[in-house]
């Protein structure tokens, strides 16, 4: 299966950012649907059944799957098909377009918002995207229903790369004032068989409320990882990590969450060019909750600046675990950068569970805080077999006479492959070779 999905993303193309036509339609690198049958959002396509149109689904009950061809080059041949189904529930599999209300003025996305597609009495719905090429690909799903709460879902998508959960107990958003739910992720098509993007309701959810979708290509960046857990300017060099739920500006932005956040990124440190970085908490408190701040400007010339100006932290726990997943097997050496412009948060003891076990490799560990900088950095290494995530655990030390007044500040991560010593060995041997016989050839 590596070895299938490594053929298949090492002909992905760069992200190709490109205009609307004059018609309106979409440009041909990417694909925004419209589930909605009241006005359709700017820049996206209305869905409609075969042989209907954009007013199909209006307060109507469709039994089974319904679908849609657009003319794009994403699908194989120019063609990519959108398929709703439902399951679950009753024995019908009934799915329902429903018009829940106008949004507020000024929302993003707020006619993709307004009206939405749902599982009527079913507990799962699917979204599957037939004839895409070869290669890897973002989605955003905008979850939304302006009638009322409808609970949370689960996401999971079965691709190429098999199947994996992209979002825990997502919560699908209902307020007329907005912000529209974003749920984003990464799927990887082999050209020839269906991505599917599953959509579970919680316990006690009512309904999923699909609103929309957005598709684009996706590009691999030769490792090392850059990550940077801030919702304001990302440092330059790094990737802006995205926690399903929030608005474009940062789904962190001074947000509060008691689940375990986690986002992919198409890398060539991944086994199959994907890694995975989850986000959660734990210890004293009864909920574990995670939150993003911003903590001020830093001034000064100190490098990170932006990295370390917002952080994300374990809001009243006593540790932050940051997992790494899908990693290729080998060694590898991650700097966690630890800052809060804010005020002191106190030192952290580092913990590493790997292929090896675990172990300790920071004991008191003096988190920065200066405005000024620098923002502090904790390097670290570990070895991953290919397999088994990797854990990394930053726990806060008992020194501060208030324990409530402390937290793990974590701006952000690199991640660097280590070659082996045996492949510096071989490194070394080369060179020597390659001067050798530059010398013989001068003579």
């Amino acid at each position: 299966m590596h070895q299938l999905c490594r053929s298949v993303l090492a002909y992905v193309l760069p992200v190709t950012v490109l205009a609307l036509a004059v018609s309106g339609q979409i440009s041909a690198a990417e694909l925004h649907v419209d589930f909605g049958h009241n006005d359709i959002e700017t820049g996206f396509q209305g869905f409609s059944q075969p042989g209907g149109t954009y007013g199909q689904l209006v307060g109507n009950t469709v039994v089974g799957p319904i679908w849609q061809v657009y003319s794009n080059d994403l699908g194989t041949g120019g063609n990519l098909t959108v398929t709703l189904s439902a399951a679950g529930g009753d024995d019908l599999h009934r799915l329902q377009s429903f018009y829940g209300g106008d949004l507020d003025s000024g929302v993003a996305f707020r006619e993709v918002g307004e009206d939405c597609v749902y599982n009527i009495q079913g507990d799962t719905l699917d979204l599957t995207l037939d004839t895409a090429k070869s290669g890897a690909y973002h989605f955003t799903t905008f979850l939304h229903s302006s009638y009322g709460s409808q609970g949370m879902v689960d996401i999971d998508v079965i691709d190429a790369a098999g199947q994996r959960r992209v979002a825990s107990n997502f919560v699908q958003s209902y307020a007329t004032a907005g912000p529209v739910a974003q749920a984003s992720g990464l799927f990887v098509a082999d050209g020839a068989n269906p991505v599917t993007i599953h959509f579970s309701e919680v316990p006690g959810a009512k309904n999923v409320v699909l609103a929309g979708v957005s598709v684009t290509e996706g590009s691999i960046v030769e490792g090392p990882l850059k990550v940077d857990f801030g919702h304001s300017d990302v440092e330059a060099g790094f990737e802006h990590f995205h926690t399903p739920g929030g608005p474009d500006t940062g789904p962190m932005s001074n947000y509060t969450t008691d689940s375990p956040v986690q986002q992919e990124f198409l890398n060539t440190l991944g086994t199959n060019d994907l890694v995975t970085v989850t986000l959660a908490s734990g210890g004293r408190a009864t909920t574990h909750r995670l939150q993003s701040f911003h903590s001020g400007e830093m001034g000064g010339d100190y490098p990170y600046r932006s990295l370390g100006k917002d952080i994300i932290y374990n809001l009243g726990d006593d540790w932050l675990d940051v997992t790494l997943s899908d990693l290729d097997e080998g060694n590898y050496e991650v700097v966690a950068f630890l800052h809060s412009s804010y005020s002191a948060q106190g030192d952290v003891n580092i913990d590493v569970t790997d292929r090896y076990g675990t172990r300790r490799v920071w004991s008191d560990f003096t988190q920065s805080h200066d405005a000024n900088g620098p923002v502090a950095q904790a390097p670290l290494r570990f070895s991953a077999n290919g397999i088994d995530d990797v854990l990394i655990r930053l726990t806060e030390t008992p020194e501060l006479p208030d324990p409530s007044s402390r937290n793990v500040v974590m701006a952000g991560f690199t991640l660097t492959a280590v070659p082996e010593p045996s492949s510096l060995v071989l490194l070394g041997l080369g060179a020597i070779a390659f001067v050798w016989r530059v010398r013989r050839w001068r003579r």
